[in-house]
């Protein structure tokens, strides 16, 4: 877009005012395309999906039926011992037979962190939950880049027989341990599966 900048008084002030018209009318045009349109719709939508994924929380490998995840009482003990509201619980739709996966849609992003931060802590105590593991609710390409970066930190822990390398922020970072603390001891993986 061209923005004129008029220092002086024109001297024809119709001959300014209908050249800035044309400028404008050129920039509204090219908004209102449909392809312009379009993106922006799109753009808009991926902007509000990704805050509201950053609400949510999916949980693998919950050992329970459908009836249970439906009366949702493991969701309220999670809750409680996070600290956090209880969450809305969603079962998202599995390709293969195994165990389900359950999105738990939380009010704002800092209870789906808490949960996030505390899930493993806490699983034991809850039903069904022992073998079940977090991840933050990710999109298409970020979840690409999620099980990438677990395969390399399992590959190099496999390698390194501990714990030296997790997953931040979708990228492969080293632990940080204290002075003289030994690193966390690894059970020796196979490569994660498709589903996680």
């Amino acid at each position: 877009m061209v923005v004129t900048i008029i220092k002086h008084k024109p001297r024809n002030k119709r001959k300014a005012l209908s050249a800035l018209k044309d400028e404008n009318g050129a920039v509204a045009s090219t908004i209102s395309a449909p392809e312009s349109q379009i993106t922006f719709m799109r753009a808009a939508s991926l902007a509000n999906s990704e805050d509201a994924r950053k609400s949510n929380v999916i949980i693998k490998n919950i050992d329970l039926s459908e009836e249970a995840i439906e009366k949702a009482e493991f969701v309220s003990k999670i809750a409680k011992d996070c600290g956090t509201s209880t969450p809305s619980v969603f079962r998202i739709p599995h390709p293969a037979k195994g165990p389900p996966i359950v999105r738990l849609a939380f009010k704002s992003k800092e209870e789906a962190r808490t949960v996030l931060t505390k899930f493993n802590s806490i699983k034991a105590s809850i039903q069904g939950c022992l073998n079940a593991s977090p991840r933050p609710d990710l999109s298409k390409p970020e979840l690409e880049k999620y099980r990438q970066s677990w395969k390399t930190v399992i590959q190099k822990n496999n390698e390194a027989g501990q714990t030296i390398y997790t997953v931040r922020n979708l990228e492969v970072v080293k632990v940080v341990y204290r002075e003289n603390q030994e690193p966390w001891p690894w059970a020796k993986k196979h490569s994660i599966p498709e589903n996680f």
